[in-house]
């Protein structure tokens, strides 16, 4: 990714997704599916080349296979994956959006200080450009905190921004990056990255989402179902997330639409009681093939 001369460093937070919520009936809850989608924009498809490659300093960090048997090494481990569709271009309904991030295990070590880095880039039209588009004055880049529960096993990790202000009718890249190195600004290899596209309706609010405590599984349902009709990813996520605890078919459904059920069993960050370690790795994308839908 190129690196834009004007910098902004925001704040971005981890969100609680409403786990352990006792107020909701645990009935069946129907099937969530996205549409699927096809690259565009200039993203191309995910594949596992897309996760991040691992240099000695990250590598000092993430807990390998091989710290349990001792013969496997961590190219057989499920990389830092962003729950995003195939053509990885994300829609939200939000100016503010939600990054729904997959992160290994972290076996910290003396002096490690793990984050993750999120860049937002404007993109303009330009037709001189490669891909038509070229960068434009509006950049953001955050670093993120890695939340503690991820040195007990994989976890799934909500990020939201109150920096990032996406305008509609507009294209932004996105790049997320991990560093477990202890100098916040030393260079980070390129994680992943898409496009956040804001045209046709996207980003022009501040989305308030249901309170999930009055609602029942059927009725979260038919939201998330409602925003994935619209085409909007990260509002079918973030309602589709809070069906895991009553009836996991709708999470699984979703994240099957766009060839991610590989992690529909990891738990997220903030969700209690999570019996999940190094052992139960989803093994997503680790062969280098694009999923198949």
């Amino acid at each position: 990714m190129l690196l834009h001369p004007q910098l902004k460093t925001g704040l971005l937070t981890i969100m609680t997704l409403g786990f352990g919520l006792g107020a909701i009936a645990p009935l069946p809850a129907q099937a969530v599916s996205f549409p699927s989608s096809t690259p565009s924009g200039g993203a191309p498809p995910r594949t596992a080349s897309g996760a991040p490659r691992r240099n000695d300093a990250e590598a000092s960090c993430i807990r390998s296979i091989a710290d349990l048997d001792g013969d496997q090494s961590q190219e057989g481990l499920t990389r830092m994956t962003v729950l995003a569709p195939t053509s990885r271009v994300i829609t939200s309904l939000n100016q503010q959006p939600t990054f729904f991030v997959y992160m290994p295990q972290i076996n910290l070590q003396r002096g490690d200080r793990p984050f993750v880095t999120i860049d937002i880039d404007e993109l303009v039209p330009d037709e001189s450009a490669a891909g038509g588009y070229r960068y434009g004055d509006a950049y953001t880049e955050d670093l993120v905190s890695i939340p503690a529960t991820v040195t007990d096993g994989p976890r799934i990790v909500a990020y939201a921004s109150e920096e990032i202000n996406l305008e509609p009718g507009k294209l932004y890249q996105w790049s997320i990056s991990f560093s477990c190195r202890s100098d916040t600004f030393a260079p980070i290899e390129s994680a992943i990255d898409g496009l956040i596209d804001c045209r046709g309706g996207g980003c022009n609010r501040q989305v308030e989402l249901p309170d999930s405590q009055q609602l029942n599984p059927e009725e979260l349902s038919q939201i998330a179902q409602d925003y994935a009709n619209q085409g909007f990813w990260q509002e079918t996520v973030q309602v589709t997330s809070q069906l895991r605890q009553f009836d996991r078919q709708g999470w699984q459904e979703l994240l099957e639409s766009q060839g991610l059920d590989c992690f529909a069993e990891v738990p997220f960050a903030e969700e209690p009681d999570a019996n999940f370690t190094i052992e139960d790795d989803p093994q997503c994308f680790i062969d280098g093939e694009t999923p198949q839908l």
